[in-house]
């Protein structure tokens, strides 16, 4: 092997062109690995950040949106508490809010999804068991409301009902703001990580293209230097070898 070797090592300190070759094809090759190596990373940073964090953050906003409008006709309910139309209009709303609200929360759980950590889906649970609490509060004080004879009531009766009513949902909207508060937070959370993963990504397309600029520049020395040894090599092929004479 080694007598094999030795003409290789030979050529090369006596070939400039052979060794600046060699060095040449050795820093194609890193370069080529270090774009390939780049570029699988920021892929893999965008399919993180988009698949599971944008994801997570959509739907914790979508969550936070049907709490919002859980909360609204809530208070529309209760303004409204002794006109029986608006009443039942308002309360029609808050059970499709609440129960988009659920589909969302279910889709959260899931234990095959990959969006969310298992202490993550704890809180989810954690949400959905406020929100169901919330919800049944509701309905409690929507089914009393259809047995109240409202149409005697003076204007300040009507007032007062609907602070009773007020006062009644608190320990339910309490518990509800576990939801509001806490699906924030965590979208708030998944933004940033999102946002880290972007400035991540902006980094390593930084380093590419310095290290892509700096191997062009050896690569261009390489050469130079290959066509150097060419030329100086050019006169001595074509002395005579007896005479040492052109």
């Amino acid at each position: 092997v080694l007598q094999q070797i030795k003409p290789v090592m030979k050529s090369i300190r006596t070939n400039p062109f052979t060794a600046a070759g060699l060095g040449l094809a050795l820093l194609v090759v890193f370069l080529v690995g270090g774009i390939l190596y780049a570029t699988q990373r920021a892929q893999e940073g965008v399919e993180h950040a988009v698949r599971e964090n944008f994801t997570a953050a959509s739907l914790l906003s979508r969550i936070q949106v049907e709490g919002e409008k859980m909360r609204r006709y809530e208070k529309e309910m209760f303004i409204y508490v002794a006109d029986s139309g608006k009443r039942a209009g308002y309360v029609k709303e808050f059970d499709a809010a609440y129960t988009k609200m659920l589909t969302l929360l279910d889709t959260m759980l899931l234990p095959s999804g990959t969006v969310f950590t298992e202490p993550e889906r704890q809180q989810v649970l954690a949400w959905k068991l406020a929100a169901v609490f919330y919800a049944g509060e509701f309905a409690s004080l929507s089914r009393r409301a259809q047995s109240i004879q409202t149409n005697t009531m003076t204007m300040e009766q009507r007032v007062g009902l609907t602070l009773e009513y007020n006062e009644a949902i608190k320990a339910g909207k309490d518990r509800f703001r576990e939801l509001l508060g806490g699906t924030d937070k965590m979208r708030t959370a998944k933004e940033e990580a999102a946002q880290q993963i972007a400035t991540e990504i902006d980094a390593t397309f930084l380093r590419l293209r310095a290290g892509v600029l700096l191997g062009g520049l050896l690569v261009i020395g390489l050469v130079l230097l290959a066509l150097r040894g060419t030329v100086a090599a050019a006169p001595a092929l074509r002395t005579s070898p007896a005479t040492g004479r052109r």
